[in-house]
């Protein structure tokens, strides 16, 4: 009996592990509400943070209902006197199922020469996402294979409010890269998992908080939030690193929608 105990923990030992349930079967998209918060991004170098605005609106686009994640950038003073005008990242997320939609990344602009631009459309019936130049021409297919992606960036201020998330949970996504790879080499696999729990000081306020890291499978990235236990799930610190490099932000003030609040 003992020899078959022993050989039955050897094999289940040699299997390999499960992966974790998809982030999107923890997903209610009735939790998310309208938030905003502004965020000194870079803190703790000896660079001046930047400021930005992060903002979650509903929005008609298309005759179609969305909540609108955006990233604006503020203006400083002598970007003022240089005429620079500042860049924005948005997602569109499908308001009833939080699928992405579209979203655009403009770089700022500076007098005489024009913005960057990424954009992209999801298109759920197809199971593809298209990358598109500046005038909306599609210029890059990536086959989704069947993966519903997470959006990143700015559209996480949604999606997060969404996850129900618990002590010691893990959740498995797929995030679309926007930035690197080309064709199904920008859908990468990242882990979700709740490692703890902690408080972040806004405003002279103590926060209490669930750690929530996350991890992409093939070490490209990580990313350490600091997301509120009360409803709405906000993040409110994130510790970046890709390589050598680490980037700390963390949210200065936040509003909510008072009837999102709660518990859970």
């Amino acid at each position: 009996m003992a020899i078959a105990k022993l050989t039955l923990l050897m094999l289940q030992a040699a299997l390999p592990a499960a992966a974790p349930p998809d982030v999107w079967s923890a997903m209610n998209p009735e939790r998310t509400c309208a938030v905003s918060a502004v965020w000194h991004i870079g803190t703790g170098t000896s660079s001046t943070p930047h400021a930005m605005v992060e903002s979650v609106s509903p929005l008609e686009v298309g005759g179609r209902s969305v909540w609108r994640a955006m990233h604006t950038l503020l203006r400083g003073a002598e970007e003022a006197r240089q005429g620079l005008i500042p860049g924005f990242d948005f997602y569109d997320l499908d308001r009833a199922t939080l699928a992405p939609v579209q979203s655009e990344h403009r770089g700022s602009a500076s007098q005489g020469a024009p913005a960057a631009v990424t954009r992209f459309a999801y298109e759920s019936d197809s199971g593809s996402v298209h990358r598109l130049s500046p005038d909306g021409t599609p210029i890059e297919s990536i086959p989704l294979n069947g993966r519903r992606p997470f959006p990143e960036g700015p559209g996480s201020a949604a999606v997060y409010q969404a996850i129900d998330w618990r002590d010691g949970q893990r959740l498995r996504a797929h995030v679309l890269d926007r930035w690197r790879g080309r064709a199904s080499a920008r859908l990468r696999a990242v882990d979700l998992e709740v490692t703890g729990r902690g408080a972040v000081r806004v405003g002279g306020r103590r926060i209490p908080a669930y750690i929530v890291t996350e991890t992409a499978l093939d070490g490209s990235y990580q990313a350490v939030n600091s997301v509120t236990i009360d409803r709405p799930h906000i993040v409110l610190r994130t510790e970046y690193s890709r390589g050598p490099r680490r980037t700390v932000s963390e949210v200065t003030a936040f509003t909510r929608d008072p009837a999102c609040e709660g518990t859970g």
